[in-house]
């Protein structure tokens, strides 16, 4: 049962939200406490994701579902599930590198042989502006806990790996079923979906938070390998789909390419019913390097 307790809410919209400002450095402190007690927070963006913008990288994404199964399956990898992957209750297309644009236009030319510019930069400036809050709210936490001399080699060590991801309107069969729960292995991942219910995090405490979505809001999660460095907690989450409406969702996750084998990823999935049906589904390999 989800309680009421509150994933915290930081409202980086400001312009004044710049480094060396006193507005940094409380948000630097802000940030780090929220994963250290949680692992996760709220991003509030405000006025930079305007309600337009919201509705054109979920009709995008929208649209790259409706081709034949057939079409995305065109989406290969060499990588162990990476790019399309069906299961049950979700769809995942899965790009990596995907900061790099010739990675999106490989992706357009799959779906549209003759072009589509409008999706392309759609999908472009959207992983740009998620990337750019990766890298933010990294800096962040490197400055709060006095490592930010390590930041840039961190940064030119990174990739940025992106997910679409489906989660089907759910069977409501009365029964509970469900693999073991698992954070993620990758750094961090940043998440955006549209407005059916869905997501829960599972604290330290063993409680599960939900999240009332909204077109100006992303969550924040800290990982497995941010972890290991010992300063903040990395959460388990989930997907909780209502008994009405499809959850899309786009999913940033950050990654060091260190050959340390500690970088792969896997997104622990909760999807629930109408009645509270839960089903955990091993999204192993999302992000891995």
């Amino acid at each position: 049962m989800v309680i009421q307790t509150k994933i915290p809410v930081l409202d980086f919209s400001s312009e004044d939200l710049k480094p060396g400002t006193g507005s940094w450095f409380s948000m630097c402190k802000e940030v780090s406490h929220a994963l250290e007690e949680y692992g996760c927070f709220v991003v509030e963006l405000g006025h930079k994701v305007s309600l337009q913008l919201h509705n054109n990288i979920f009709d995008a994404v929208g649209e790259l579902f409706d081709f034949p199964i057939e079409t995305k399956q065109k989406i290969t990898y060499e990588k162990p599930v990476h790019g399309y992957v069906s299961s049950g209750l979700h769809e995942r297309m899965v790009i990596d590198k995907a900061t790099m644009p010739e990675e999106t236009q490989k992706l357009t030319n799959i779906f549209w042989p003759n072009g589509n510019d409008r999706f392309r930069e759609i999908a472009n400036s959207f992983v740009k502006l998620m990337a750019d809050l990766d890298k933010m709210v990294t800096r962040m936490i490197f400055e709060n806990y006095g490592v930010e001399k390590y930041y840039d080699s961190h940064i030119e060590s990174t990739t940025h790996t992106f997910a679409f991801l489906k989660y089907k309107e759910p069977q409501n069969t009365g029964t509970n079923t469900g693999l073991k729960n698992h954070t993620d292995n990758y750094f961090t991942s940043i998440i955006h979906q549209n407005s059916v219910k869905g997501l829960e995090i599972k604290t330290k405490h063993g409680e599960w938070i939900g999240f009332d979505p909204s077109p100006s809001t992303f969550v924040f999660l800290a990982a497995d390998a941010l972890q290991v460095y010992g300063f903040v907690f990395g959460a388990f989450e989930g997907v909780w789909v209502e008994c009405h409406g499809w959850l899309l969702a786009w999913v940033l996750v950050s990654s060091v390419g260190c050959g340390c084998g500690c970088c792969g990823g896997s997104v622990a999935v909760d999807i629930g019913g109408c009645r509270g049906l839960k089903v955990t589904s091993d999204f192993a390999g999302v992000g891995e390097s």
